[in-house]
């Protein structure tokens, strides 16, 4: 991957334990009170669906760009890894870290087939106001009419702070991003049938090269995969899983959004949302 801009994704969210600023999985804001992230990142125990993480146990960071243990965003340290680009402006929104009210994990996940709908909701105790321009932006969701929609062909957008490789021990600092193409899900189930006996289903999206080499990575879950059309970004793909990190014939394994639609206005009811062209 390589670093993105600062403000580059402003609906960019990270879950980190209190007092630390490193995330151990990604998100993204949708709406005026709502976090979109995958369900695998908010269990204490993978897979159990009774084992949903305390609402007090971890918090949401959003507008964060340099994240890990050691620098607290000091700006010489800032500069030292983003160069000039690191100026301050009077226009530079500072991160907000924020508490957690309830989540909503999504009942059916690997309950039929395993690793299916990685899909959790994670509701602030403050409400934003879309209003004030310090608030980060919320990404727009996939409109319904796009419901059997399979993306294939479209270039999509992963970001989080990731590992950069595999054997990355720390997780990356300033917030990377990668480009990817989505696949098809019958090239996706013909690659992986080879390395996992896993069904890709229609809930779930493929992204990424044949030849590897760019893929999100461990610490990117439940990052938001997101696609432009026409004006405004919108995210297709929730980062759910894959094998390692961008190895050959491998792709990344993402929930499909739209296909999470009825569920995620059902349990967001009277928040507000993003207006959508």
């Amino acid at each position: 991957g390589e670093t993105a801009k600062k403000n580059e994704f402003p609906w960019q969210a990270a879950l980190v334990y209190p007092k630390s600023r490193q995330p151990f999985c990604g998100g993204s804001l949708i709406n005026d009170r709502f976090i979109l992230t995958a369900a695998h990142c908010v269990l204490e125990t993978p897979e159990d669906i009774t084992s949903v993480k305390s609402a007090s146990s971890f918090n949401i960071l959003l507008r964060g760009y340099i994240l890990d243990i050691l620098y607290t965003g000091e700006e010489n340290a800032e500069t030292f890894i983003a160069g000039k680009d690191a100026v301050d402006t009077p226009s530079d929104k500072k991160e907000v870290i924020l508490e957690v009210e309830r989540i909503y994990v999504h009942p059916f996940y690997s309950k039929f087939v395993e690793h299916e709908s990685d899909v959790a909701l994670v509701k602030l105790k403050t409400k934003l106001s879309l209003t004030d321009e310090q608030t980060p932006t919320p990404i727009c969701l996939p409109d319904m009419k796009y419901y059997s929609e399979e993306w294939a062909g479209k270039n999509a957008t992963v970001s989080g702070w990731g590992k950069g490789t595999e054997d990355a021990g720390n997780t990356a600092r300033a917030l990377q991003k990668v480009v990817l193409p989505i696949i098809t899900r019958d090239k996706c189930n013909e690659d992986l049938k080879k390395l996992l006996y896993l069904e890709i289903t229609d809930e779930m999206l493929c992204a990424g090269f044949d030849e590897g080499k760019k893929d999100a990575c461990q610490g990117d879950s439940g990052g938001p995969l997101v696609t432009q059309m026409g004006t405004h970004w919108v995210q297709v793909g929730i980062v759910s899983f894959g094998l390692g990190c961008a190895r050959e014939r491998s792709p990344g394994i993402y929930v499909n959004v739209v296909k999470y639609l009825p569920w995620i206005r059902h349990k967001t009811l009277g928040a507000k949302w993003p207006r959508t062209e």
